[in-house]
């Protein structure tokens, strides 16, 4: 079998407000299945100054193996805002996909949240806190039902990845070994 191994950080987020923390997952195909490593977790909580980035510097260390590139492996994100009172919302969903190359990668996962269809909503949302949330997060990576949702941009979240190939070759997947400078 064909091996993809993972190592990196989500180093941290931009362009939210509040102090953030994020849960994570690795999503693959059937065909891919876990040697060593976990596939999802969730970083501390960083109370950033006003306008600053926040930073997590979460590691992560995945290793799969694959018989099929079918369903390659990317990486979802919920950021979540933790405010004064101790109450957590949603901040913002991404997913982006784990580069196909050999070597250091730095991924800036643009973030997306659903919002209120009606004002009504909204306006409770903004006095009471809160808002909508996805009850699938299949809907995260999956284009299926994303249409019909409101959505707004949110912030970004950065994650640093090395990634490790190896046997593809043997398996009939040619692999760009050297990266253009």
């Amino acid at each position: 079998m064909a091996e993809l191994h993972i190592i990196g950080q989500l180093l941290g987020a931009k362009g939210f407000d509040g102090g953030m923390y994020c849960r994570w997952g690795i999503d693959m195909g059937d065909a891919w299945r876990i040697l060593e490593g976990y596939a999802d977790g969730r970083t501390q909580i960083d109370h950033p100054g006003d306008g600053d980035m926040s930073y997590w510097e979460h590691p992560f260390d995945i290793h799969l193996a694959t018989s099929s590139i079918a369903g390659w492996p990317r990486i979802h994100v919920q950021v979540w805002r933790e405010d004064f009172f101790g109450r957590k919302e949603l901040a913002g969903y991404g997913f982006g996909f784990i580069p196909t190359t050999v070597g250091e990668h730095k991924l800036e996962i643009s973030c997306w949240k659903p919002t209120d269809a009606s004002q009504n909503d909204a306006l409770k949302a903004s006095l009471l806190g809160g808002g909508p949330v996805l009850l699938n997060e299949n809907v995260i990576h999956q284009q299926e039902d994303r249409f019909r949702l409101y959505t707004e941009t949110a912030g970004t979240v950065v994650v640093e990845a090395g990634v490790i190939l190896k046997d593809f070759e043997q398996h009939g997947v040619e692999v760009n070994r050297y990266l253009d400078p």
